[in-house]
């Protein structure tokens, strides 16, 4: 998201991720989990640990729509493989289970280029969270 983003709010071509767009993913990542209650280094650490595993298996990813789902479907799969007593995220479990989303064309040019705004997140994330239960 570093090289896509901008801190001022105005996107370009270039530049289409907002500092907006990234609290917001922080906060749907840990809405309503035990997560959330976490030190705010502690979640800082996580979310980055659950983008970087996201970036080396779907570098492709950029649209917003798509990286919201991505959330969302987090916001399922960190509080489940996460350690409290250890306070410790199981990263083999978390990228193992990113890795069965590799099955959606996740390409600017794919089907999901069709999906706008937080309907088409939700549906997204639903498929997401369907197939990383299987």
């Amino acid at each position: 998201m570093y090289n896509n983003g901008t801190l001022i709010g105005k996107r370009t071509k270039e530049k289409h991720i907002t500092l907006q767009n990234v609290y917001n993913f922080l906060l749907l990542l840990i809405k309503n989990t035990k997560i959330a209650e976490l030190l705010k280094e502690k979640i800082h650490n996580i979310t980055l640990t659950y983008f970087n595993c996201i970036k080396e298996l779907l570098p492709v990813v950029t649209q917003i729509v798509c990286l919201n789902a991505l959330t969302i479907a987090g916001n399922k799969i960190i509080p489940s493989n996460y350690n409290f007593v250890s306070n410790q995220l199981n990263i083999k479990e978390v990228n193992k289970r990113i890795s069965s989303i590799k099955i959606f064309d996740w390409s600017s040019e794919g089907t999901l280029k069709y999906l706008k705004g937080a309907s088409g997140s939700k549906l997204l994330a639903e498929d997401i969270i369907a197939s990383v239960e299987k």
